[in-house]
């Protein structure tokens, strides 16, 4: 299929992650993504764990697979005057510096814009691009905190907790996507380049939606949500005889129908429990009522049982089980990369299908520096200025 940004140049400047998922959506979905890196590679290639039997980080394979790798010492002027003749003609700049930072060596939007005025310009940071924690440093885990996500996970008598997954890093970088695609739509009307700034905390803020409003309504923040939901009930996991399980109780019909699940159709009709306000309110009655059933049963007989009645449930899997479900099978389940000099790894499919098929790169995660030369002949130098580069420091070949 031809993907959506075939013909697309992105020049990534990403670290960690914010900027390198962002280029990798726009990498599965045809865009040529050219990493630029530190002398050192960007710092997760050393993050652990790495694939099985070698010294190649898992995260570098899952995240920059399919891009091609520069190695530039942006310290060295000459090394500063390639990364900007290799944007003269990119559609697209990402970077995810501090604000201030690309600036200060010299590659930031003004310098880009200068060369290459219609570009595209997408920085993602972590407190946002202006305030008085704009220069501040931010990763996932301290914007959970930041943000207000991290006050609401975890049990009331608990610790609060972290969530599993980047969830911080994955939003602002999807946010970067869809700025990017939109003033890519725009540049296709307009002919005009664009400034696109996000950040983790605007991507939590904005992410927290109908909560805002709602403590709003109850004049409070909301709290630590344990195992369920405040506004709904049944709406939250239960422990089965061999896991737990989760039960997803979202109206009154879906009650009605747990009611006739359990062997207590009567229930329904309770004015105690008819309605999801009158729930909420017996909650601990509420949930009692489905413990005693789930708690006699495996997970799985519940999840069932449930299911055959419209009810959601599930078992609360692990990604083991998740990866050899039928439903994740049916969408084709892992996509295997084999990655030169390690062997084949296991990734996850982009999450996008256009006419029925997937948009997605499917090649290896590049050695640092890998493409360095091929990338400099393309944006014009010749073998002795490649050469020059090399012999300055200011290139880095692996």
């Amino acid at each position: 299929m031809q993907k959506p940004l075939e013909g697309i140049k992105v020049v990534e400047l990403g670290i960690v992650l914010a900027a390198p998922y962002c280029g990798l959506l726009l990498s599965d979905l045809g865009a040529d993504v050219i990493k630029v890196e530190s002398p050192d590679g960007d710092e997760t290639r050393r993050y652990l764990p790495f694939v099985e039997g070698s010294d190649f980080s898992a995260f570098t394979a899952a995240i920059n697979r399919s891009k091609r790798s520069i190695s530039l010492d942006l310290k060295n002027p000459e090394a500063v005057n390639a990364y900007l003749q290799i944007c003269e003609d990119a559609d697209v700049v990402l970077e995810n510096f501090r604000p201030g930072v690309s600036d200060r060596l010299g590659v930031g939007p003004e310098a880009v814009k200068a060369i290459n005025p219609d570009v595209i310009y997408c920085a993602i940071s972590g407190f946002g691009h202006k305030g008085p924690r704009a220069g501040d440093p931010a990763m996932d885990f301290f914007i959970q905190a930041f943000s207000g996500q991290m006050s609401m996970i975890g049990h009331e008598d608990g610790p609060v907790a972290r969530i599993g997954g980047p969830m911080m890093d994955i939003t602002a970088s999807l946010h970067g996507a869809l700025g990017i695609v939109s003033a890519l739509f725009k540049h296709n009307r307009t002919g005009k380049g664009s400034l696109v700034q996000t950040s983790l905390l605007e991507g939590q803020i904005a992410s927290l939606s109908y909560m805002w409003p709602a403590m709003q309504a109850t004049g409070k923040p909301p709290g630590k949500m344990g195992r369920g939901h405040p506004n709904f009930c049944p709406y939250q996991t239960f422990e089965a005889k061999d896991a737990d399980v989760a039960i997803a109780c979202l109206n009154d019909r879906m009650f009605r129908n747990l009611a006739i699940t359990i062997g207590q159709p009567e229930l329904a009709d309770d004015p105690n429990f008819a309605t999801n306000a009158k729930r909420v309110e017996n909650r601990p009655e509420t949930e009692a009522i489905v413990e005693a059933y789930v708690s006699s049963r495996t997970a799985q007989e519940v999840a069932d049982a449930m299911r055959a009645n419209g009810v959601p449930a599930t078992p609360v899997n692990t990604l083991d089980k998740v990866k050899a479900d039928p439903q994740v099978e049916a969408l084709g389940g892992m996509l295997t990369v084999d990655q030169p000099g390690v062997g084949e790894i296991e990734l996850a499919h982009q999450a996008l299908w256009f006419d029925g098929e997937r948009a997605e790169a499917e090649g290896p995660a590049p050695k640092l520096g890998e493409h360095g030369v091929e990338v400099l002949a393309e944006a014009g130098f010749d073998s002795a200025e490649i050469d020059a580069l090399k012999s300055t420091g200011a290139l880095i070949e692996s």
